[in-house]
């Protein structure tokens, strides 16, 4: 959840975004117009529950409204967010000037939601410090795949960060290369397999096959996967290994069908003999 101040450091002083602040200076500015949210919104080009939602302090506007909030209701981006300093930032920070500025991860989580790709890309290669991985994850999305790589790289190199991060919430946002090295990583450290079943799509079919044999290996951990989530995504060989180990295993029936399409004849007619038993 986004906290109701953002923060952000520039050559050295910190800012504060207070969200409520703003929320409550755009709502009397709004009144002032006479202007409903709808109408506000429209002026904007934006929907109506996102003025709602500034106006309740529950989220910022995106900085590039800004201007155009300021002008409309023909007063200033400092009188709105309350702070020169911080309307400096926000020019900087439109016109991809971050010289100077210092930046680490937590402040970074707090601004991220209110910049746009391009804004985050560049404010991500200034960030200073990247060792505070697992409070870093849920904003992984806002990030590039260079950054993303960087932070799996850490949580390779660290297996302490590893075993605590949710690796289904960063695997997709990184390249297979970094895909494929932290799941064998994961592996190795006996990371839960069904913790990694939604990493799976975005993993080369080798290492989705290491996967594939420790379910095998480990019944317990056979027992709990969905296989037509495992099953497509490797190869032949062990798409029948581990068929038939689960069908060894009384897995249900109707799963079992679910991925005949991927096994050979030979597993699909076992299939068929646990149907017509």
């Amino acid at each position: 959840m986004l906290l109701l101040s953002l923060m952000i450091k520039v050559k050295g002083i910190c800012i504060m975004f207070n969200m409520k602040n703003v929320g409550i200076k755009i709502a009397l500015l709004r009144k002032e117009r006479n202007l409903t949210q709808m109408e506000l919104a429209d002026m904007l080009n934006i929907s109506y529950q996102a003025v709602s939602n500034w106006e309740r302090g529950e989220t910022m506007p995106d900085i590039s409204k800004l201007p155009e909030i300021a002008q409309i209701f023909n007063t200033s981006i400092d009188y709105i967010l309350g702070n020169e300093s911080t309307t400096k930032l926000i020019k900087n920070i439109i016109n991809s000037d971050l010289t100077n500025n210092i930046i680490d991860v937590e402040q970074f989580k707090d601004i991220a939601p209110i910049l746009k790709p391009t804004q985050i890309n560049k404010i991500s290669s200034e960030i200073s410090d990247i060792e505070n991985i697992s409070d870093l994850i849920e904003y992984i999305p806002f990030v590039n795949k260079e950054f993303a790589d960087k932070i799996a790289k850490k949580c390779i190199e660290n297996k302490e960060i590893l075993k605590e991060i949710p690796l289904d919430e960063l695997v997709p946002f990184i390249s297979k290369e970094y895909a494929d090295k932290l799941v064998e990583e994961a592996i190795e450290i006996k990371y839960p397999i069904n913790n990694l079943r939604n990493s799976i799509p975005f993993i080369s079919k080798t290492v989705a096959d290491k996967i594939a044999k420790k379910c095998i290996e480990e019944k317990e951990t056979l027992k709990e996967i969905i296989l037509e989530e495992l099953v497509p995504f490797i190869s032949k060989e062990y798409a029948d290994k581990l068929v038939e180990e689960a069908i060894e295993l009384k897995y249900p029936i109707k799963d079992l069908i679910s991925v005949l399409p991927f096994v050979s004849s030979n597993i699909a007619d076992k299939i068929a003999e646990k149907c017509i038993e």
